[in-house]
């Protein structure tokens, strides 16, 4: 059951006088547009399984026919899927089609800007955590400063007490960064 090749249907179909429809094994009417693209689209719509094929006038005449005469009768036919049978038909199939792959597209595009924007995520997290030790290095080495110059006895009574407050004040703010998860207050 194989239809003669598809130039041979095209040019079945082209041929003078020009149909206004297509009738396919004597069921089915395709409408034919004045479209640039006409003969494609009756192609598409008659699909390969077809038997028979008339060409008719805008009265319904027939004009001519073609018969599939490599198909065997005996053998049974899968039936056909309900296919769109008009030009108007086959370009919403179309865009349709056109649709669905844009957005199966920009989802793929989609999907690749979220991992850029969760790689930088990543990176300034890890940035913010080297900046929180290195604070916490800052101010251990100031209370560390201040502990050594507070034993070393360099001042008076005053000086003691000034550096003992700064001593306090540095081990409260480490104690604080500690309490909060490492984040200065």
């Amino acid at each position: 059951m194989s239809p003669p090749p598809a130039t041979s249907v095209r040019a079945w179909l082209r041929a003078l006088p020009e149909p206004a429809n297509i009738r396919v094994d004597g069921e089915t009417i395709i409408a034919v547009t004045k479209t640039a693209r006409r003969w494609t689209l009756c192609e598409r719509a008659i699909g390969p399984d077809w038997r028979k094929l008339e060409a008719l006038d805008a009265k319904g005449h027939v004009l001519r026919r073609l018969d599939d005469d490599a198909g065997d009768d005996d053998e049974p036919r899968e039936p056909k899927e309900a296919e769109p049978v008009d030009a108007e038909s086959m370009r919403f199939k179309l865009f349709a089609k056109l649709l669905a792959d844009a957005y199966k597209d920009a989802h793929g595009q989609n999907e690749r800007l979220f991992m850029q924007a969760l790689k930088l995520a990543e990176t300034t997290t890890a940035a913010l955590r080297s900046y929180e030790k290195a604070i916490q290095a800052n101010l251990q080495a100031q209370a560390a400063a201040l502990e050594e110059k507070a034993s070393g006895g360099l001042g008076g009574i005053g000086d003691m007490a000034d550096t003992m407050v700064q001593i306090a004040d540095a081990k409260r703010a480490l104690d604080s960064m500690k309490a909060n998860g490492g984040k200065p207050t």
